[in-house]
């Protein structure tokens, strides 16, 4: 069974993009893949991150995401995680 926190949320301007580091308390009694996707205006969810692999202990995770012109669209974020055993998702929303 996953559990998981959004522990806090960075932004950082570059050049022409903005980077969202997501930092996230995830564990996993099966072991577990996290990631996070932006949440949009409108609803719209972004791709998917990389995913990062949790186990039974609490993993402090920081999770990036870039992308041009973000803050002008962006409306959250979603941090998932999914069970390799049961396929069970976990969310958070921010």
């Amino acid at each position: 069974m996953c559990q998981i926190a959004i522990d806090r949320v960075i932004a950082d301007t570059l050049q022409q993009a903005t980077r969202l580091t997501v930092v996230v308390s995830g564990k996993c009694d099966h072991g577990g893949d996290v990631y996070m996707r932006v949440i949009f205006e409108g609803g719209a969810l972004g791709v998917e991150s990389a995913s990062h692999q949790v186990g039974r202990e609490y993993h402090h995770v920081p999770i990036t995401y870039t992308a041009h012109n973000l803050s002008d669209r962006l409306q959250g974020v979603r941090a998932v995680c999914r069970c390799k055993k049961t396929s069970v998702y976990e969310e958070r929303e921010i």
